[in-house]
Order: structure tokens, then sequence, then C-alpha cells
């Protein structure tokens, strides 16, 4: 088994990866022919269609990340239910594992058991096995707890989970296991009564791997997705103004790395004790709670803004050398604070 540390892999909805340095691959879908296109181009846009599938582009970025990541270090790749599919599942790399969300009634079999003296060609499958709804609604089979952090505190998870099995898409030489989430209850306001999320029903190409590490793996994803999420809105990844396709490559690898670095400067400054204390925001505001007391990245660049501008919109001039108005001159009249109110809408 390696003896590094795993690095955890989220698949976004574009072709690209997370580690030390962002991979980006423009992957877009193939313009169909006209009507009145030649059999020779309709045959190359179906051959275009296999080889630019966002499937292949993924597993193809995964192998590459393999390859450029050191042995010793194990691959935790966390997708969602549009990448666990036969491509991705059947294709992972070695020394890596998949974890994924599935369909609620996926068919999955028992290992086949072996017959001494049987005739003919052995069994591929076992017996069917539950899918992970009949898993859920099983009285029979018992809620584990398993303790998680997540939304900055440790929460107790209720899981169900079953392997290891076999999944036709998968294939009969990979063993996976299934886990069933309960729903998590939550409340709109203090009082209100419970509400449930819908359960999550994941697999894991890796039956032997602890459920405290395999759930912890599966809940980092969400981090790793709100990271996109800012990386698109706040900084603007994929909203580049560039002229060549050269700089569209390479501009969303140049914010992300900004996006890296503004988090790991804060992370540091935090940890030697430095006191980040922001605009004040207005007092109609609502006051929410940080994670871990951790300013948001909206926090971070309002601060940022601040501290950019602060010295070229109020440059040091000499004032102890103020000449006072005389006492006949008519008042001027008050102009607005332009920092103020640049501050105020960033």
């Amino acid at each position: 088994m390696p003896t590094g540390p795993p690095i955890t892999v989220s698949i976004p909805k574009i072709v690209s990866t997370s580690r030390s340095f962002s991979d980006f691959l423009h992957a877009p879908t193939p313009v169909k022919p006209p009507k009145t296109a030649t059999p020779e181009q309709h045959k190359f846009y179906r051959e275009a269609l296999k080889q630019q599938n966002l499937n292949r582009q993924t597993l193809k970025r995964l192998e590459i990340l393999r390859r450029e990541t050191p042995a010793a270090r194990h691959l935790i790749i966390a997708g969602d239910g549009s990448f666990t599919n036969k491509t991705i599942v059947r294709g992972i790399p070695e020394d890596s594992t998949y974890i994924g969300r599935g369909r609620k009634d996926m068919v999955v079999h028992y290992p086949p058991e072996a017959v001494a003296g049987a005739n003919g060609r052995p069994r591929r499958y076992g017996a069917l096995a539950p899918t992970p709804e009949q898993l859920r609604q099983d009285q029979s089979v018992p809620w584990q707890n398993v303790a998680a952090f997540a939304a900055g505190k440790r929460h107790d998870f209720r899981i169900k989970t079953m392997g290891p099995v076999l999944w036709r898409k998968a294939g009969a030489d990979r063993l996976i296991r299934v886990v069933v989430i309960a729903p998590l209850g939550y409340r709109l306001r203090n009082g209100s009564r419970m509400l449930y999320r819908q359960p999550a029903y994941l697999i894991c190409t890796d039956p032997d791997m602890p459920l405290e590490k395999f759930l912890q793996c599966y809940l980092w994803r969400w981090g790793i997705e709100v990271n996109f999420r800012e990386e698109k809105t706040l900084i603007g990844t994929g909203q580049a103004h560039v002229g060549t396709p050269a700089s569209n490559q390479h501009l969303p690898a140049v914010t992300v790395a900004a996006y890296a670095m503004l988090w790991t400067v804060t992370l540091q400054a935090l940890a030697k004790g430095a006191d980040l204390q922001g605009l004040h925001p207005p007092k109609w505001r609502r006051a929410r709670a940080h994670d871990g007391n951790l300013p948001s990245t909206g926090d971070l660049l309002r601060l940022l803004r601040y501290e950019t501008w602060a010295g070229a919109l109020r440059p040091g001039t000499f004032y102890h050398f103020v000449t006072k108005a005389a006492p006949d001159t008519k008042s001027q009249k008050p102009k607005p604070d332009l920092p103020a109110t640049l501050f105020a809408v960033a």
C-alpha cells in the first residue's frame, strides 16, 4: 500500500483537476453537420463524438495526473453521478480510488461462489444483491454512526454499507462497496419543523477503505466544488477577454493560482495570529457564522481592494503646511468621499 498521504480530486462539469497546479482542457461538443453534409462528414462527426466525449477526456486527464503524481501518493477521485459510469469506473488508473454517487436502483451482484467439480465456464457474477434503495429500507440492516468533519464542525452521519459486490458496468474484475447515507435533518429557523434532504447513494472502488476515511474524502469534495464556484463567480475564471488561443488556454490556470495564493497567505497569516479585520459590514446585513472563524472569499477580496486602493486614493501630503483660509472667504460645498463610496459598493 502507498505510504504517502492521499490526494483528493473532484471532477467538475468541465475537465479540470485539482493538484499543485490546475489543469484546464477545453472540451466542447463537436458541431453537428448540416443535412446537406456528405457521408464522410457524418462519419467524421460520429468519430469526433466518441473522441471528444467528456468522460473520455476526463479519463485522459486523470491518467496524466496519475503519471505526474509521485507513486507513493494514493489518488482518491470524487465525482458526481454523471461520472459514475462504465468509462470512468473501469478506466481508473492504478493506485487510484474512485468515490462517486450512484443510482438508487443500481443492479449489483454478490461475488460468485466457487463450486467444486462444476463443469462449463465459471460464473463471473453471483446472486443478485439488494439495490441501494432496498438496502436503505431494509430494517434488518442496522444503521452505523460515522463521525466526519463538515461545515466547520464534526457531525455524526448514519450510514449503511454493503460489499464487496460487483456492478456489471464496472466489470467482473472490480469489486466495489455501496454506501447509503441517511437524509440529514435541518430547520429553516429556530423552532420550525424538521425538514430532510435526499439520501445519498455512493460507490467506492476500494471495498477495504475504512468508512471514516471514505466518508471524509467524499465530504471534502464539496469544499473543492465551492472553490470552483468562487473561482468562476468571484475571480472570473472562464470569463477571459483575451485575443489569442494560448492566452485563453492559460488564463484559467493563472486565476486559479491567484485564488490559491490568496487563501494560502490568509491561512499563513491566521496561523501566526494576525487579525484580518476587514471593512465593517452595514448594520442591515445579517451576521453569519464563519467556518472556524475564517473569512469568506468575498471578505478577502474586499480587504485586498481596501489595501490596494487606499494608498492611491488618499496619498500622503504635507497636511501640517496647510494655509488657513481668510475669515471672509466663502465656504466651499462639501464633496463626496470617493474612497468611502467605492468601498461601500465593492
